[in-house]
């Protein structure tokens, strides 16, 4: 489970507060040792609060807001998908900020070139050496 809870961390961005979502930025489907389910299940057998296996038979639940949240405490399991039907179908689901690309400016584009073609002249000038 180690390594399981480890590759979920890593696609879990924690909101800050103490009643923070949990939002899940992979993708819909978890492969957790083998066998696919929904991330929100793993995250309740490895996270949650009676930690182990759920039965098939049951679901778990997202009891707020964000659809994409995956704390346990945010959610529930149920046995039936009318809990589902219940659920308040206006809200947007909380998507987690994507991490901004870093591009280089042209002259620091032309700054890295110089350097490696310096480099590459100064490897080349000692393998004529040998």
């Amino acid at each position: 489970m180690a390594g399981i809870a480890e590759r979920l961390k890593k696609r879990i961005v924690v909101e800050e507060g103490p009643d923070g979502h949990w939002l899940w930025s992979g993708g819909w489907i978890f492969n957790a040792g083998g066998s696919m389910h929904r991330p929100r299940r793993v995250v309740w057998e490895v996270f949650g609060p009676n930690k182990g296996h759920i039965p098939p038979d049951q679901m778990i639940i997202s009891t707020c807001a964000a659809e994409n949240c995956v704390r346990p405490e945010h959610s529930t399991p149920s046995g039936t998908k009318s809990f589902v039907l219940k659920k308040r179908k206006s809200v947007e689901p909380v998507v987690p900020p994507r991490p901004k690309s870093k591009k280089l400016s042209r002259a620091q584009r032309n700054k890295v070139l110089t350097t490696l073609r310096v480099l590459v002249r100064a490897l080349e000038a000692e393998l004529a050496k040998e």
